[in-house]
């Protein structure tokens, strides 16, 4: 079981640092890179989870909660808490919520998410 744990997360590791690296042509360093890498994929999910946050919610559940354990759930497990692991818990809360409230709190998140991700950005765009 610790054998498999260590094989999935240090696949993901090396996935996660792998498409980190190729931002690394962009003129964005790599241990900033990933930190934009994850702001980018968060978006991504709080987007989907302004129209569809039930599906999204299940998706990180089944990914990180689920009791099998080979390397390729270790694997989606590590993935599902790095790309989508903000969004999960922020959503989670939110969605107890009524829907007039809900929605624009979500939009809010949302538009968080991108203005720092174009702050982050930024530092990197205009430095030259």
């Amino acid at each position: 079981m610790v054998k498999e744990r260590a094989y999935g997360y240090g696949i993901g590791l090396v996935f996660l640092t792998l498409v980190s690296l190729l931002m690394g042509s962009n003129g964005i360093p790599y241990p900033s890179s990933i930190l934009l890498l994850l702001l980018f994929i968060n978006s991504i999910f709080a987007l989907f989870s302004i129209i569809i946050p039930k599906p999204i919610l299940r998706l990180y559940e089944t990914n990180v909660f689920e009791n099998k354990r080979t390397v390729s759930n270790y694997l989606f497990e590590f993935l599902a808490v790095a790309f989508s692991g903000l969004n999960y818990y922020t959503t989670n809360v939110l969605y107890r919520l009524p829907l007039f409230i809900r929605l624009p709190l979500h939009i809010l998140f949302y538009l968080l998410l991108l203005w720092q991700l174009f702050l982050a950005s930024g530092l990197y765009m205009f430095s030259e």
